[in-house]
């Protein structure tokens, strides 16, 4: 399993059979949170604060409670990864993972700010290393964080700018 002070990855899938596959390939190294839908992808952002999401593009926004003669604009994971990067999580990166590979689509992804975008089926390979890629300045920030010389340089900095 897991350490304790491993990454935080928040998988958005609609797919349970796709999760699933997620799930086995990816829990022995990460802590694994799961959202099926736009807002649950939201929530969970806002709640969990993951260190970096899966998100799958074509998700199926079922628009709870919304009256049926009103028009509801469905979200898709291009609205969630565009919430996600104005909101107060927006460093959190988004990996758009989607089966459209067209450059329409692609265009799509870099005007909501995905920090990658990858065509289904993912090689899972590349997603382990795109996943390591995306998580290893969080990684060097949490260890400098947490290093007893960071305290001392930034003491003895503080002490020469005098």
């Amino acid at each position: 399993m897991h350490e304790e002070s491993s990454f935080c990855v928040l998988i958005v899938e609609d797919s349970a059979t796709i999760r699933y596959a997620y799930k086995r390939l990816l829990e022995s190294e990460y802590r694994l949170v799961f959202a099926e839908d736009p807002l649950g992808a939201l929530k969970q952002v806002a709640v969990v604060r993951p260190d970096v999401v899966l998100l799958d593009v074509n998700l199926k926004d079922r628009a709870r409670g919304a009256p049926a003669d009103q028009p509801v604009k469905k979200m898709d994971g291009l609205d969630v990864c565009a919430a996600i990067k104005r909101s107060p999580f927006k460093e959190t990166p988004v990996i758009m993972l989607t089966s459209r590979d067209g450059i329409v689509d692609k265009v799509r992804g870099r005007i909501v700010h995905a920090d990658k975008y990858l065509v289904k089926p993912v090689d899972q390979d590349v997603l382990k290393t795109t996943l390591r890629d995306m998580l290893l300045q969080k990684s060097v920030a949490r260890r400098l964080r947490s290093s007893p010389y960071m305290d001392r340089a930034y003491a003895e900095g503080a002490g020469e700018e005098m």
